[in-house]
């Protein structure tokens, strides 16, 4: 019997107070990567995580990857949990409450292209990189995701997924679609060729504040951990550093920030969530006004709202079972300037395409931040030369009230490893920004 049916069976004969939810993630892929023209890597997998949550009161929560484990045993792990959990709460607990029940008949089942229609187009895109030092990583995924409670909620959904990785002269790029077809190569073949106009002359830079223009690589490092400042749960416990801001404007009104359930050009789409709430469009921020939280079922309780069907478990690198609030599609929408328009506009300044250590550098509850960055440095025009191992730091907050100009094209980063959630941005011209300055002319790799 097919894992899903056979939980859907248990829980209908079983007579279950309070919330009984299991929810299964299948992964299958295959990926392969060329250097050289060669094959020098290559891999497949297919994994299945059973997450489950039971209770009357408190929520317990269990996870297994042994899918010919009988129901009840995970079950009842579950429930374990949640006994030893209401002890520590006491006899109030808060309510459990069940998602959408709703039904969502079944996807056509997917399958994964063959390994040498895979091996052919890793090296097809590997000879049209115009670099000596390169290597292309080329991996397709198909994501299977179902719900099942006691109560009728019953749903699933399967998507394909391309994902290329481009490493050339010291730095990457990434890209992802719907199939291997549709992947941006041309994008990331002009990418590379902006890329090498930068002039790599290492100058000193002073510290001070500049104008300046962030690439939408930085931008996008930015929001892969500064997304938790629109999460309802660090909303509710007091930890955002948007606090008490809402309804209120809080930055330019060139800026606007949604949270989408689809991604279709880049293969990102989440009909619903762990929990089975529907995904739903939410604005964040409006022509710079404060005006939304993403939302799981615990924190639209808390907020008296509806979910946002933003219900995950992965927050940062570490995947858990209980479950949070995550982004789907976390959206800094583009404008109309091109990267030449930004750099025009900014006259005299710094131009920074690259910053790192994302996860470290971001405080979601005060907005400070500290981003290790590489920079152009521009004078009177011209290109000075780069200043390596600067750092910019300020406060999103104030970053984002300083935006000038907002960049055409969107950079689209996953969550490293899980690739659970994706961020997309543009580049920005920033009026303000504060850097530490550099002594050393030694040329620091990226």
């Amino acid at each position: 019997m097919e894992v899903r049916e056979k939980y859907i069976q248990y829980l209908k004969k079983q007579a279950l107070k309070g919330l009984w939810e299991v929810n299964g993630e299948t992964k299958e892929h295959i990926s392969m990567v060329c250097q050289q023209g060669k094959i020098v890597s290559s891999g497949a997998d297919h994994q299945t995580v059973l997450y489950a949550r039971a209770g009357e009161k408190a929520t317990g929560y269990a996870v297994s990857q042994c899918i010919e484990e009988e129901p009840e045993v995970l079950l009842k792990q579950a429930m374990q949990n949640a006994e030893v959990l209401q002890m520590e709460a006491g006899p109030e607990g808060a309510e459990i409450k069940p998602g959408n029940e709703a039904l969502i008949s079944d996807e056509p089942k997917q399958s994964l292209s063959g390994s040498e229609q895979i091996k052919a187009m890793v090296q097809q895109m590997e000879a049209q990189i115009p670099s000596r030092k390169k290597s292309v990583a080329l991996c397709e995924t198909i994501h299977t995701q179902w719900v099942v409670n006691q109560i009728g909620l019953n749903r699933q959904f399967s998507r394909r997924r391309a994902e290329l990785s481009i490493e050339a002269d010291g730095k990457e790029y990434l890209t992802s679609a719907p199939s291997i077809e549709k992947l941006d190569i041309a994008g990331i073949l002009a990418e590379i060729e902006e890329n090498k106009k930068i002039q790599r002359q290492p100058v000193v830079c002073e510290a001070g504040t500049y104008r300046a223009v962030l690439s939408s690589d930085v931008v996008a490092n930015m929001w892969i951990t500064a997304w938790q400042m629109f999460s309802g749960r660090e909303y509710a416990a007091g930890s955002s550093a948007l606090q008490g801001r809402l309804s209120q404007k809080i930055a330019s009104e060139k800026v606007t920030i949604q949270d989408l359930p689809a991604l279709p050009e880049s293969g990102y789409v989440f009909p619903f969530d762990c929990e089975g709430s529907t995904g739903t469009a939410v604005d964040l921020v409006k022509d710079g006004w404060f005006c939304g939280l993403m939302h799981n079922l615990e924190t639209a309780q808390k907020l008296q709202t509806a979910s946002t069907g933003n219900a995950g478990r992965t927050i940062g690198l570490v995947k858990g079972s209980d479950i949070v609030v995550t982004p789907k599609n976390f959206v800094m929408q583009p404008g109309e300037a091109s990267m030449e328009m930004l750099l025009s506009q900014m006259g005299d300044g710094l131009y920074v395409y690259s910053a790192w250590d994302q996860f470290h550098a971001v405080n979601t509850a005060s907005g400070d931040f500290s981003f290790p960055c590489n920079a152009v440095l521009v004078q009177g025009g011209e290109q000075q030369g780069t200043a390596y191992g600067m750092t910019m730091n300020g406060n999103i907050r104030d970053l984002l009230q300083h935006v000038e100009m907002v960049g055409n094209r969107l950079c689209y980063l996953p969550l490293l490893m899980h690739q659970t959630y994706q961020v997309a941005a543009p580049a920005l011209l920033i009026s303000e920004l504060s850097v530490s300055g550099n002594q050393a002319l030694s040329h620091t790799e990226e």
